[in-house]
């Protein structure tokens, strides 16, 4: 009895189980079978399956690599979109090079080249208009600390997304700032969109970088220093991010786990951030130099780490420990919000405040749960929730205002130098954010307007032109377009609606430069010896 009874318990656990699993393999045939048929433009279906969900994506990519033929990564069959599945080099997601006549992309056409609308001499005469000249008399020389947060979103970030009421602290900073409205991470990654406002590049991986925003300003008399979590340095690269930071500070969040931030960090990086910041003051008391401090909060990119009794997270929360993932993503970056103020308070304590530019910005967003077609966190794609980010310039004695003017991290870089004074203006360009600080005039700000914002992830590339994005799968070469400004949400996809604006969206993809994220270890050990050395001279 003892032996029947067991086996009639252990059956009746596993006949549930078993049946589950008998549906979900039937339905798994029965569904490979259909997606077989499906051929390489066979777009509508392949979106409504990725609609369905990440997994279902996995799934269809599971399929294709068995189809292959050329191993390049795509299919001619279950929607892969690969229109010569014998060339490894011509493939959905490849890239098409512009002017040759070659459909290397497999989207129908070949690229055509697009000369950049932002580069032209009338720039010369705007950096001489008097708007222009005082802009820069009031940034010259000043001290610079950049405020950064990892994974904040633009929504949550602004009061816009439901259940996160606009950070107190923020709200004040921007305020008096100018705002960007339409800022871009150019990936959904750390990495590439750190690297890019670091270096002004959006390829920092894969070639020499000559000076990085710290060299130059180092070379224009600046002191440095940088508190940044130990997480970032692994993943940008620490040789990368190190050079032209005099005093780098790293801030270990990940102690009982690698890359598992399971506490809090946000007050120990205001702690050191203001330790940094006396020593830069101390120093520049002797010699008067300006100085540049940067913070990059980590706790928002941890919130779903983070235990959720970490005393500090439950303090966020009102006192009870944060329950679900938009709450816990909302405690963490009150959390944060608390630490800027108070890094801010410090600032105004030592009588810095008037003499400093604010630099603040996010690296990239987060998918919290709301749009099947997002991963569970960020990456990968590259959907508004995860590259549409928080952007805004302090300047002392000047009112805050909204910039309508579209503008990518990499902006930075330049805007920061000329408005420093690191740097000259240069004569056929607008210099990145520096310009649109300066309010240009219609004719240049409508070139500014029309120029194309690169937008780069494993499993997609893209390009916004404003209004427009164009998005298109690395994997089977769909495209979907969106119009930013009535369809902020990505909901209503036009690809195929218009001929003229989806061939001028994939010509301007094409003339940004083409980069393929590789992150795996072998690839951030290649970054790192990139990142050591110097361009050779012509």
């Amino acid at each position: 009895a003892g032996i029947d009874g067991l086996l009639a318990r252990r059956s009746a656990r596993l006949r549930p189980a078993f049946a589950a699993a008998t549906v979900v393999t039937v339905v798994g045939l029965s569904a490979t079978v259909r997606l077989a048929a499906l051929g390489p433009h066979d777009r509508q279906r392949v979106l409504a399956l990725r609609h369905l969900g990440y997994d279902a994506d996995l799934w269809l990519r599971g399929a294709r690599r068995l189809v292959d033929r050329d191993g390049d990564g795509a299919s001619a069959g279950f929607g892969g979109g690969d229109c010569d599945d014998t060339d490894p080099l011509v493939h959905p997601g490849a890239y098409d090079a512009p002017d040759d006549d070659v459909d290397q992309d497999c989207d129908g056409r070949p690229a055509r080249p697009v000369a950049s609308p932002a580069r032209d001499a009338s720039w010369a005469a705007f950096w001489r208009w008097e708007a222009a000249r005082d802009l820069l008399s009031s940034t010259k020389g000043r001290n610079v600390l950049v405020l950064s947060v990892d994974t904040l979103r633009l929504d949550a970030a602004t009061g816009g997304l439901e259940g996160i009421p606009a950070p107190e602290h923020l709200a004040a900073l921007f305020a008096r700032s100018a705002f960007f409205e339409r800022a871009f991470a150019p990936s959904a990654g750390t990495d590439l969109s750190v690297a890019s406002f670091w270096t002004g590049r959006y390829d920092a991986f894969e070639r020499p970088v000559e000076a990085t925003l710290g060299e130059r300003l180092v070379a224009a008399g600046y002191r440095t220093a940088a508190v940044l979590p130990r997480e970032t340095l692994r993943y940008v690269g620490k040789t990368l991010l190190s050079r032209g930071i005099e005093d780098l500070v790293p801030l270990v969040n990940d102690a009982r786990i690698r890359d598992v931030g399971d506490r809090s960090t946000t007050a120990r990086s205001v702690e050191l951030g203001l330790a940094a910041l006396d020593r830069l003051v101390a120093a520049s008391a002797e010699d008067g130099r300006p100085w540049m401090l940067w913070i990059h909060f980590f706790d928002v990119h941890e919130h779903h780490e983070i235990r959720a009794d970490d005393p500090a997270l439950v303090a966020a929360a009102g006192g009870e420990p944060p329950d679900g993932r938009r709450a816990r993503y909302a405690a963490a970056l009150r959390l944060v919000d608390d630490g800027i103020g108070r890094v801010l308070a410090g600032l105004e304590a030592r009588g810095l405040a008037d003499d400093t530019l604010v630099v603040f910005f996010s690296d990239h967003g987060e998918g919290l749960g709301e749009d099947p077609r997002l991963p569970e966190n960020h990456g990968l794609v590259l959907y508004a929730p995860l590259v549409r980010v928080p952007l805004a310039v302090a300047i002392p004695d000047r009112p805050g205002r909204r910039v309508t003017i579209p503008v990518t991290l990499a902006d930075l870089y330049e805007g920061l130098l000329v408005a420093t004074g690191a740097a000259p203006p240069p004569a056929d360009g607008p210099a990145g954010v520096a310009a649109l600080l300066a309010d240009p005039p219609p004719p240049l700000a409508a070139r500014f307007l029309a120029r194309p914002l690169p937008l780069y992830e494993q499993e997609q590339r893209g390009v916004v032109v404003w209004p427009h994005v164009l998005l298109v799968s690395r994997v089977d070469g769909v495209a979907e377009i969106y119009d930013l400004e009535r369809d902020p949400k990505e909901r209503h996809d036009l690809a195929g609606t218009d001929p003229d604006v989806e061939a001028h969206l994939r010509d301007a993809m094409a003339s940004v430069p083409a980069i393929d994220l590789d992150r795996t270890k072998k690839a951030r050990r290649r970054r790192e010896r990139i990142a050591a050395m110097r361009p050779t001279p012509p």
